[in-house]
């Protein structure tokens, strides 16, 4: 699901490569875009948690998202975790965020650190209730308490449509 308003020729291709999950780029000619875009698990969860292993060759973005409703990325509602590389010089590093209708609420913001590219990271994502918790290779690196939670909806990764970021090891769990 591409999370802004694209046109079909411009979407986002996810794909396995080597039983990695990829992010392919956009559309068949695998352009590079900056859209931001989710692989979702078809089921939905109330309660849970997401956990993934992910390797960053140039991209430079990578999350988690959790409660995920809607069709359209642009009107969806869901929680969104995402880091950045160290290398950027933009801050935050790591935002975790609550988006109504499409619209995001910073929740925790972190400016140092993101994490390093070229090296195997695993981040998870707990949500029990109004409780977030992130992990980012085993450190608690993020907690917030929603007071009006969203209530269930699908999990999944995030990044960009950049190419160049692969996701393994996803297990999605309830508590």
């Amino acid at each position: 699901v591409d999370l802004e308003f694209v046109l079909p020729e411009g979407r986002s291709v996810w794909e396995v490569d080597g039983g990695r999950l990829a992010q392919a780029y956009t559309a068949a000619a695998r352009n590079p875009n900056t859209l931001e875009t989710v692989a979702l698990h078809p089921d939905t969860w109330a309660d849970g948690a997401v956990r993934a292993s992910f390797y960053d060759l140039h991209n430079g973005v990578a999350g988690l998202v959790v409660r995920y409703t809607g069709d359209d990325g642009t009107t969806a509602s869901y929680y969104r975790y995402r880091v950045i590389k160290n290398s950027y010089s933009a801050t935050p590093k790591q935002v975790l965020e609550k988006v109504v209708d499409g619209a995001a609420v910073s929740l925790v913001e972190i400016t140092t650190p993101g994490f390093d590219e070229r090296d195997w990271h695993v981040v998870a994502f707990t949500a029990i209730g109004g409780q977030l918790t992130v992990t980012l290779d085993g450190t608690v690196v993020a907690e917030a308490t929603d007071p009006q939670p969203l209530a269930a909806g699908r999990a999944g990764v995030y990044s960009r449509a950049l190419g160049g970021i692969f996701f393994d090891d996803v297990v999605i769990s309830a508590p």
